[in-house]
């Protein structure tokens, strides 16, 4: 795992068919294609369901379920101070853990973003989690670009897929997750 800057995040989404639209914390990420349409999703209540909706979003680019088959992903932190101070410490800590520092609140202006690489399954299931739980704004993307997810302090999960062929393969995966 490498922490990134926002300069470098965006030059590694640039890698894999993005174009940046505006600047940080207000900025897009699409694709360079025609993507698929977009699927919203609402982040569920329950924090069980959120661990297993975030395992089911990693998977989704990783063949045959393999966590030691993880491609590597990026993972992009845009608007983390948004409720509680002291609820906010507590994910902050929990990021801390996947970044590998004893303090993420110190370095996660400098360095907002995660790139994973291939096998760093659990480090990048984890920091999905966090934004999903504590209702951070977040970008995912999996390292072959397949789809781009966005996670919304809102409470809801915007899954923009690259094709037709990556649109049906994320609505299988999530379709559990429909109308929750």
């Amino acid at each position: 795992m490498r922490l990134l800057t926002d300069a470098a995040a965006k030059a590694w989404c640039e890698t894999i068919g993005y174009t940046i639209v505006g600047e940080i914390p207000l900025l897009r990420l699409v694709h360079t294609r025609e993507a698929a349409p977009v699927r919203r999703l609402r982040t569920p209540d329950e924090s069980r369901a959120v661990v297993d909706l975030a395992f089911r979003l990693v998977m989704a680019h990783t063949p045959n379920d393999l966590p030691e088959l993880f491609p590597g992903a990026l993972f992009w932190l845009h608007r983390w101070e948004i409720g509680s101070e002291d609820i906010d410490r507590v994910g902050e800590r929990l990021l801390a853990g996947t970044r590998g520092v004893t303090d993420a609140r110190s370095d996660l202006h400098a360095y907002p973003a995660q790139a994973f690489d291939a096998g760093e399954f659990q480090a990048a299931h984890a920091a999905l989690v966090v934004p999903m739980l504590f209702a951070w704004d977040a970008y995912y993307v999996p390292a072959d670009g397949s789809y781009l997810l966005w996670v919304s302090h809102e409470g809801s999960l915007d899954l923009i897929p690259r094709d037709a062929a990556a649109d049906a393969h994320l609505g299988q995966r999530t379709s559990p997750f429909v109308n929750l």
